[in-house]
């Protein structure tokens, strides 16, 4: 894309800005400019300008965007949006042909969007800036000592109503090469919503979060949950660590 706001969305320490960093990796900077702004700049991306929030000078991410604008970049990512200023002129860039990447605190795709009007921003900026929202979580990986297992009725009816049933899944065990945790190392869990114009449209009415999940349900939609049950099926992590990560419900 040439242009909009991708947001990725997450409590602290879910791996949203090294997502956001892998997005950035793949832009041609020496064709484009692509400036970030962080609160602190947390890793070196070669080609890229990358300015950091000084405190001391008062400094916000609203303040340096506005700056930054003046020096005719065609990428922008901004650490967190914080407050309505930092909102605002990030659609503002995004709707005036930058593509600019974020990160805000929700817990879901779908709540991002209403966290962004909760912030003040006005629901026309929010429609027309809105490109791309992921929803992002860590979860332990099941060492290679797991167990399949027969899932529980509760386990069977929780996963099968969004996956149509499932025969097994897998449990920790514990070995050496896990320190006897039966987890090593992590994954991402995934929940992509590619805001589109019937979103738009409930946006500029009467938004509910029941609205937006009916039109992403007509899609392709995968929500952070049944991504994860998914990650279950597989081997890759348990039911319980995506009852813990994701929810259970």
């Amino acid at each position: 894309r040439d242009a909009g706001l991708l947001l990725a969305c997450g409590p602290t320490g879910s791996g949203k800005t090294t997502t956001l960093y892998s997005c950035i990796r793949e832009i041609d900077v020496k064709q484009r400019n692509a400036i970030t702004i962080e609160d602190p700049v947390e890793y070196y991306l070669e080609g890229c300008t990358q300015i950091p929030i000084d405190n001391r000078l008062e400094n916000t991410f609203g303040s340096i965007l506005r700056s930054v604008l003046r020096q005719d970049p065609d990428v922008i990512f901004v650490g967190e949006i914080r407050d309505t200023e930092t909102a605002t002129v990030a659609m503002q860039a995004a709707m005036t042909g930058h593509l600019v990447y974020s990160t805000v605190h929700s817990k879901d795709s779908i709540g991002a969007i209403f966290r962004l009007l909760d912030l003040g921003v006005e629901a026309f900026l929010v429609a027309n800036a809105l490109d791309i929202i992921l929803a992002q979580r860590l979860v332990r990986t099941l060492c290679t000592c797991r167990k399949a297992v027969s899932p529980t009725p509760a386990q069977n009816m929780k996963m099968g109503k969004l996956l149509g049933g499932v025969p097994k899944i897998y449990m920790p065990t514990g070995c050496k090469r896990c320190l006897g945790t039966g987890f090593h190392g992590r994954r991402a869990l995934f929940e992509l919503l590619d805001f589109n114009d019937q979103m738009r449209d409930v946006l500029l009415g009467t938004p509910t979060i029941q609205k937006i999940h009916e039109i992403a349900n007509q899609g392709l939609f995968t929500t952070l949950q049944q991504f994860g049950f998914q990650q279950v099926t597989k081997g890759i992590t348990s039911f319980d660590e995506i009852a813990r990560v994701a929810g259970s419900h």
